[in-house]
This record gives structure tokens, C-alpha cells and sequence, in this order.
């Protein structure tokens, strides 16, 4: 095994390489970095509001379909130093941090309906109405007093709770759908990576050998591998964004739920990719 961690070197000027290294399979296309997901794409779903009390109601869907520069960062952190010199391989599980180079771009499409409506509500009103009876006096020619009871209007005989049912109609949404482009500037963050080094080739059936050339002194091995890469977990932060080609708006409270949505499923579609490969390092090549 290596003597020191050269892994953030090697791991950095992969990176750089591999950038436009074209995708095999039928979805996702493209390259490495500039991703084609139209075909399948990541989605995040979810609605606002609610059907009783806010007075309105909306659900969406987000849809990723293009990842522009999304493998275009470098490690800004040191990776891995080996328990051992002399060992083939291993298997290592690392935090790391990390920073972008370029903005990253997210393409996509968005769609959902909503309403507005008068919400459900309550109050305490009659539930009983009755008639209210008055008397009606008057004295006989002998000075004796006669009284009779009349109608006169009518009063709640019983009050209670009245609930007045919300006017929302599944039938009433309005739908849209918008196609929209958010670019997300600054990115950094940390995370934990997950890989196999090894000094000798693992010869994994399928895997495509892909060679980066390194230029580090004291590396006592001329060759050595990198596979199994996962990333296990992240978070980001950024320092601006722009959304262009919508009619709607995203706080960056927002902005940041849908990279950690989108970062959730990409570690999916990473490990997926990146099982392919078995990534060889030459170092200090003489040609």
C-alpha cells in the first residue's frame, strides 16, 4: 500500500480527466460530468398547503432531466493515510470536503396544480330557532284584567358549534408546467467517500480500466487502483443561485432541499456508474 495518501491527488486529477468520458448504457447519456437524464429522470415531489385550513392546495413535481458540471470539484481535503505498507488493498471509508469549480446547472421540468379556495371553518351560532311569545293585555269594561299570549318574532332557542365545509374541489385544479434552468454558484461541502486501493490490478470482470497519468514524488508503487467508489453521504452549502426560464421563485432555503433531495438520489446513479470502473493510476509515467 502506499506509504503516505496520495489519494486527494489522484482522486482530483481524476476528476479533471474524466470529465468528458461518455456514458455506456442507454440512460443516463452523455458524460461523466455533463449528464443526460431525460429519458430517466430524478425527480422530487411533494405538495404545499392543505385542504382544510390554508386556503389553498398544490402539489409538483420537479424533474431533473440535465446535470451540467456535476462532477467538475475538486477534494480540498486529505484522504486516507493506510494502516499498513505492505498490504494488496483496503477498503477505506473517508470523510472529505470538497469545493466546485464551475457552477453546477440543474435542467429540468416542473409541473403541478393548485387551487385557491374559501378553507372550512367553524363558529357558535343557533341551532334551534323559536317563536318568542309576548302578552297581550287589556281590562273589561268591570276593571278586570285579561291577558292573552301573541307571536313576537322569534329567538335561538339552543346555540351549538356550526361548521361551514371547505370549498375545495379536486376537480377545480388549474395545471402548468414550465421547463426551467437553476444554476447553484459556490458550491462546497463534505461528505464520506468509500473505495478499494490496491497495488495490484483486482481483474474485475465487466469493469473498464480507466488510466490516469500522477506526478508525486516517494511513491514507492508505479501502479496502483481505485474502485468501488461510493459516496455515502453529503451536505452543501452555497453562495448564490439563478433560476431562469420560470414564472415561479425558490428561496435558498429551497434551493438547498432540493440539492440535498437531488444529492440523495444521485448517490444512486454515482454508484451505479462508477461500479463500472476500475480506475488505474500511473505514476510519474517516462512517456
Amino acid at each position: 500500500m502506499t506509504s503516505i495518501s496520495y489519494v486527494t491527488t489522484a482522486l482530483n486529477t481524476l476528476l479533471t480527466n474524466i470529465q468528458t468520458e461518455p456514458l455506456t448504457g442507454t440512460c443516463p447519456t452523455g458524460t461523466l460530468s455533463n449528464i443526460d437524464i431525460s429519458d430517466c429522470p430524478i425527480t422530487v415531489s411533494g405538495t404545499y398547503g392543505n385542504t382544510t385550513t390554508d386556503g389553498y392546495y398544490a402539489t409538483y413535481t420537479i424533474s431533473f432531466t440535465e446535470l451540467l458540471n456535476i462532477i467538475n470539484l475538486q477534494i480540498t481535503s486529505q484522504l486516507f493515510t493506510p494502516s499498513s505498507t505492505s498490504s494488496t488493498s483496503e477498503t477505506v471509508t473517508d470523510n472529505f470536503a470538497f469545493a466546485y469549480v464551475e457552477s453546477l446547472t440543474l435542467n429540468g421540468n416542473a409541473s403541478g396544480s393548485g387551487e385557491v379556495y374559501t378553507p372550512s371553518y367553524s363558529y357558535d351560532g343557533c341551532i334551534l330557532w323559536g317563536p318568542t311569545w309576548a302578552e297581550s293585555c287589556w281590562k273589561s269594561p268591570f276593571g278586570k284584567k285579561y291577558c292573552t299570549p301573541y307571536p313576537n318574532g322569534w329567538q335561538c332557542d339552543e346555540k351549538g358549534n356550526i361548521d361551514v365545509p371547505s370549498t375545495y374541489s379536486s376537480d377545480l385544479l388549474i395545471a402548468d408546467s414550465i421547463n426551467f434552468s437553476l444554476t447553484v454558484n459556490g458550491i462546497s461541502g463534505s461528505g464520506a467517500l468509500s473505495y478499494t486501493l490496491s497495488n495490484t490490478n483486482p481483474s474485475i470482470s465487466g469493469n473498464i480500466v480507466y488510466n490516469t497519468n500522477i506526478y508525486i514524488t516517494g511513491e514507492p508503487y508505479g501502479i496502483f487502483y481505485i474502485y468501488g467508489i461510493q459516496i455515502l453521504d453529503f451536505t452543501v452549502a452555497f453562495t448564490s443561485f439563478d433560476l431562469t426560464g420560470s414564472s415561479f421563485t425558490l428561496s435558498t432555503a429551497q434551493v438547498q432541499e432540493l440539492l440535498a433531495d437531488l444529492g440523495t438520489q444521485f448517490q444512486t446513479t454515482i454508484a451505479g456508474i462508477y461500479a463500472n470502473y476500475t480506475f488505474q493510476f500511473t505514476v510519474n509515467p517516462t512517456s
